[in-house]
């Protein structure tokens, strides 16, 4: 027996019938328009017919295995625009959005041939209801079922299909309002240049909050997370996450010219293969002896436990700041901090204590320029201890971004175990992330293309070799300056880091020359700049060159054309390895007519270097027609990427028209 397409017709024929008696009770309230005091008041404010056709051809090559779909999809769905009430509107007001159909769905995979077709009946909706709205226990409800895209950079477009659900209450009155909230939510992820993605999540927050007049807040939430995330081919991994956090402001004295911040976050994550806990607490002080003269007092212990490695800080500083002109401010800080790192073949622990000076100088040269000076000077000793000959750090957070080179903070890096984001879904190296070393440092690097976004945060697991114990002293001096001219049409900037340790010649310390200088320039419809840096460092040493120009035009505001262009060559003098990227995006959309809109975008990415070479390209065309009750939507897309043997090409085409009543 099919036990689903029962289901699906139990399902057709409840609605249906719970439709009529909605219908039918409309049209007997009709009679009586002007009573807001009815057991069920239900108002059909629009209807709808819709119709959407997808097609679309992926070809995939690794060396000599070779792979095509084909996509075929058609659905014809009815749409209505309910809004109504029970009782009264204050009571429950709601408004329902449902969406019922037939969908055609056949895909066919060569090798080996086969072909596998699904007809199966459209359900989508909309879903908001307001419970008590008027009062300080209004209770809202939400019911969500779509498929909208997602940017994960410009080159990689993918479809996502979404079910959520969920709702929120409390009482948000008085001295201590408290709030709760709920969010389930399941998502698939295809198309691109991905894997397929299947996420699902439950959600539920308490919030709560007191605020004593104009001298101090404080805020508290909690939060469970329950997750689920599993990819085509890959690892799937499930667990919760438990998050508590309080924060508390407070000010006293004349003027309010003392005040107290004070934080705290617990968090405890319990995956199927790994396990984390953490507490973060922080205080911060801060004073105004007079009208340019402040200072500030800062503590902070950090406590973490990720899966076998024990970590805790503590750090404190003080602070003194003071504005002699309007355009001259001065800061001396003393700094100290105290490490220490547990794991089951090692031990490292370190303290840290120093004193630094800040300048910083800003003035306007007449009506023609700004100019900015910074400076800063700063001087530490560390000491050292350690044992063990390998070191495992447990979840380093990097945020990756095109154009920034990202290093792993220890040198002589052994293995890298798992890179993850912040829920634990584990990454793949080649697909979604690169490392390369670069003489004793190692860089991460994203792949555009796979899972990890552009400036999307990863955590690194690995293990390096222990830091011999020892004590250093070092001195670290860095200068910037930047002068804008002519209303910022033009400008100019350098930097310098200069990092230079002394101590034991035993110990693996990283002395720094960084030397950066650039150009910018804005007119009108043009952007521009150069920028060059020179890095020379004894652990390694790279040399990188950028240009970017970006031209957007505006044509009687209903046309607009931008490029945007970008090429980077970055040069590793240890490696003798040289990385160069360029690529170009355009888009151009036009309005011809009140109902008639057309955009185009395209780009092209290309980077090269040894071991590394990728390849992307990206049309995308829409025309959107929208006059009356009738709207269309025609579109293609044309997505081809090459990166080492791997070759993938998609084209994606498709028709959406809806008719309103």
């Amino acid at each position: 027996m099919n036990t689903t397409g029962q289901s699906i017709r139990w399902r057709t024929v409840a609605t249906g019938i719970f439709f009529l008696q909605a219908l039918a009770s409309v049209f007997a309230q009709s009679s009586n328009p002007t009573d807001n005091l009815r057991m069920f008041s239900l108002k059909l404010y629009e209807s709808s017919l819709e119709m959407k056709v997808e097609n679309q051809r992926e070809q995939r090559s690794l060396r000599d295995i070779s792979l095509q779909r084909d996509y075929f999809f058609a659905e014809q769905s009815v749409g209505l625009d309910l809004r109504g009430s029970v009782y009264h509107p204050n009571l429950l007001e709601f408004r329902l959005q449902p969406q019922f159909g037939i969908s055609y769905q056949r895909v066919t995979l060569d090798p080996p041939g086969a072909t596998r077709q699904t007809t199966r009946a459209l359900q989508r909706y909309h879903l908001d209801a307001s419970v008590l709205k008027e009062k300080a226990y209004a209770t809202t409800l939400f019911a969500d079922r779509d498929t909208t895209f997602r940017d994960f950079d410009f080159f990689n477009r993918a479809r996502v299909d979404s079910r959520r659900y969920g709702g929120s209450t409390g009482y948000r009155a008085g001295r201590l309002p408290v709030t709760a909230s709920y969010l389930h939510s399941e998502e698939k992820v295809r198309g691109g240049l991905l894997r397929d993605l299947q996420n699902s999540d439950e959600n539920l927050t308490i919030d709560a909050s007191h605020t004593r007049g104009k001298i101090g807040r404080t805020n508290f939430s909690y939060q469970v997370n329950r997750y689920n995330r599993s990819e085509s081919g890959g690892v799937t991994t499930s667990g919760t996450n438990y998050l508590a956090s309080l924060f508390d402001n407070e000010s006293w004295g004349k003027d309010r010219r003392a005040g107290l911040q004070s934080s705290a976050f617990y968090n405890r994550l319990d995956d199927r293969t790994r396990s984390a806990r953490s507490l973060a607490v922080m205080e911060n002080l801060s004073l105004e002896h007079a009208h340019r003269l402040t200072s500030s007092l800062h503590y902070a212990f950090n406590q973490r436990r990720a899966g076998v490695v024990d970590n805790d800080a503590h750090d404190g500083s003080a602070a003194l700041t003071h504005q002699l002109y309007d355009s001259l401010t001065s800061r001396l800080q003393l700094q100290g901090v105290r490490l220490n790192s547990h794991s089951p073949e090692s031990t490292f622990g370190s303290s840290r204590w120093g004193l630094g000076l800040d300048e910083n100088y800003t003035k306007r040269l007449g009506a023609w320029g700004r100019l900015n000076l910074g400076g800063n000077i700063r001087l530490d000793h560390e000491r050292r201890e350690s044992t063990g000959q390998w070191h495992v750090v447990a979840e380093e957070s990097h945020t990756l971004s095109d154009g920034i080179t990202s290093f792993l903070r220890q040198p002589n890096v052994q293995t890298v175990s798992t890179v993850t984001d912040l829920l634990g879904r584990v990454f793949a190296e080649t697909l979604d992330y690169v490392l390369i070393g670069q003489g004793a440092l190692t860089e991460i690097r994203r792949v555009p293309g796979g899972l990890i976004p552009n400036g999307g945060t990863v955590l690194v697991n690995y293990t390096a070799a222990t830091p011999p114990a020892g004590g250093f002293t070092t001195l670290g001096r860095s200068l910037q300056v930047r002068l804008e001219l002519f209303d910022r049409l033009f400008a100019v900037y350098g930097r310098i880091n200069l990092i230079e340790n002394s101590g034991e010649k035993f110990l693996v310390l990283q002395n720094v020359n960084d030397r950066v200088a650039g150009t910018e320039l804005q007119w009108k419809w043009l952007q521009a700049g150069a920028e060059y840096q020179d890095f020379q460092s004894n652990l390694t040493s790279y040399r990188s060159q950028r240009l970017f120009q970006t031209l957007a035009f505006e044509y009687k505001q209903d046309t607009t054309l931008a490029l945007d262009f970008n090429q980077s060559l970055i040069h590793y003098v240890d490696a003798g390895l040289t990385r160069r990227n360029y690529s170009v995006i355009c888009r151009y959309r036009t309005r011809p007519f009140s109902f008639l809109v057309y955009s185009l975008e395209g780009g092209v990415r290309r980077e090269t270097g040894r071991g590394f070479n990728q390849y992307l390209t990206t049309v995308r065309s829409t025309l959107e027609f929208d006059y009356g009750q009738l709207a269309v939507n025609l579109g293609y897309e044309y997505e081809k990427e090459s990166y080492l043997a791997d070759r993938h090409q998609k084209h994606y085409f498709f028709m959406r028209a809806k008719r309103k009543f």
